[in-house]
């Protein structure tokens, strides 16, 4: 069992730890093995760092297959997190096209991701309200890839990406709890003041299905990496702390 905290001193040490840990898992599986990937705003400076250190160390990433963790439906091309990858990550690193994979592109990717050899490494951002992906409040443990309405308080969260005036996306399509406790290895990115009862409240020990992140008791390997400060007082779990 490697259940640990990091605590980063900021953002920016936190987006290095992250990419950090990324190539290393990329080195140690011979530059061959499956990533799942978020969006939004915690992993962006983790992407510009692996990009920068891809050039550095003349990485190759061809044989990695990667795996969007959520999409947006009913969107248009600009504001699809398939766009935001390809933008923010795919398009300035050594990958082979063939083995990016999004959820709206393949129907039954849980399938896929199974035939493929499974999750070696996820990485997952946290909404304010714990999801987790796209998976809201109260989505089964036994979720798999699923299509859903989005909570108001993520459509107002995410409404920063967006032009005033643009119609901000009601629904998804996210990989599910059970896709992503199924991963061999799990980094959670917690960035921000307005994530911290959500953290505090996962460190307490809490597990229900209101709180999405605290389904990761049910994991046995998983690293968060917060910027956050550590209150004592909520940590009730028996974990390895590390100051970075």
């Amino acid at each position: 069992m490697s259940c640990k905290l990091i605590l980063a001193k900021n953002y920016h040490d936190l987006s290095c730890l992250a990419a950090n840990i990324v190539i290393q898992n990329l080195i140690v599986n011979n530059f061959k093995f499956n990533l799942a990937l978020p969006t939004g705003n915690s992993p962006k400076l983790m992407y510009e760092i692996l990009v920068t250190e891809s050039h550095k160390q003349n990485l190759d990433w061809s044989q990695v297959n990667f795996f969007a963790l959520d999409e947006y439906l009913d969107v248009d091309l600009e504001h699809t997190f398939a766009n935001y990858l390809w933008q923010y990550f795919y398009k300035s690193i050594k990958l082979n096209p063939q083995k990016l994979f999004n959820p709206v592109t393949n129907p039954d990717y849980d399938n896929l991701i199974s035939s493929l050899g499974g999750l070696d490494l996820t990485i997952l951002g946290v909404g304010e309200n714990g999801h987790i992906a796209f998976n809201e409040p109260h989505t089964p443990l036994s979720s798999y890839t699923h299509s859903l309405w989005l909570s108001e308080s993520t459509r107002l969260a995410n409404r920063k990406a967006f032009a005033q005036g643009s119609t901000i996306p009601k629904k998804a399509i996210s990989v599910g709890l059970n896709t992503i406790l199924a991963s061999s290895a799990i980094i959670v990115l917690i960035s921000g003041k307005s994530k911290t009862t959500t953290l505090n409240k996962f460190l307490s020990g809490y597990v229900n299905n209101d709180l999405p992140l605290s389904q990761l008791h049910y994991h046995n390997n998983w690293t968060i990496i917060t910027d956050l400060p550590l209150e004592k007082s909520h940590l009730l779990l028996p974990i390895e702390i590390i100051h970075a």
